[in-house]
């Protein structure tokens, strides 16, 4: 199932459901990772929630 939300319309959800899918049908793309303890990722988290009006808490 895709999903599109209402809030941020540019960009498709996938939506699995864990009685569907088994963990081997899925695979990790490790070059769209983020590490968010890194200040380049934690700003790009930053200015994607920015329009969706979600803070960021940090510890």
């Amino acid at each position: 199932m895709i999903w599109m939300s209402h809030r941020r319309n540019t960009d498709a959800a996938v939506i699995l459901f864990g009685d569907r899918v088994t963990e081997s049908e899925l695979k990790v793309d490790t070059g769209y990772a983020r590490i968010f303890v890194n200040p380049a990722d934690e700003d790009w988290l930053s200015d994607m929630c920015a329009p969706l009006h979600i803070e960021l808490i940090h510890p």
